[in-house]
């Protein structure tokens, strides 16, 4: 509080040292809290910051946006749903993970999942995320009309008797 928070100008530190403050369980939380929303400095992973601020990270765009960064969080501990769709839908994060394919295999499913189920991504950035699933799925999630029309569109989902029969 006295010296790193006292500094109006003290927006730009190293990673190692923003990771190290959080880390110190000897400072109040709030002001490790205020000490984050200060800085400027975008995380490469969401690894090197600890649990309690993962969430905290995402909201303030403090973490580099990839797919892997995704998956981590939905897979600790402060993992929300609505947190997550929010980062997903910010400017930064549609340029940078748009154009790359999602990572498939076990751990990615979940991520697969949350895009493929997610009514609350708005339709473009939807169609975006849709493109970048690496599988198919055998059925349409619960979604609206106008996601179901662009897994049709997409071929996210083969159009069967069965999958015929979930549309409206």
């Amino acid at each position: 509080a006295d010296v790193l928070l006292a500094l109006p100008a003290n927006t730009d530190e190293d990673i190692s040292a923003i990771a190290a403050v959080l880390a110190r369980d000897d400072v109040e939380h709030d002001l490790r809290v205020e000490f984050l929303n200060k800085q400027t400095a975008i995380f490469p992973s969401l690894n090197d910051i600890p649990t309690e601020f993962q969430r905290l990270a995402l909201e303030g765009n403090h973490v580099e946006p990839t797919w892997d960064n995704c998956v981590q969080f939905m897979s600790s501990g402060v993992y929300e749903p609505d947190v997550l769709t929010s980062y997903m839908q910010t400017q930064k994060a549609v340029a940078a993970i748009g154009p790359r394919m999602m990572p498939d295999g076990e751990p990615a499913l979940v991520l697969q999942r949350f895009v493929l189920n997610n009514d609350g991504i708005g339709d473009p950035i939807y169609r975006v995320y849709v493109r970048r699933i690496p599988i198919k799925f055998t059925g349409f999630p619960d979604v609206g009309s106008s996601k179901k029309s662009i897994l049709i569109e997409e071929r996210k989902v083969p159009f069967t008797p069965t999958s015929f029969q979930q549309l409206d």
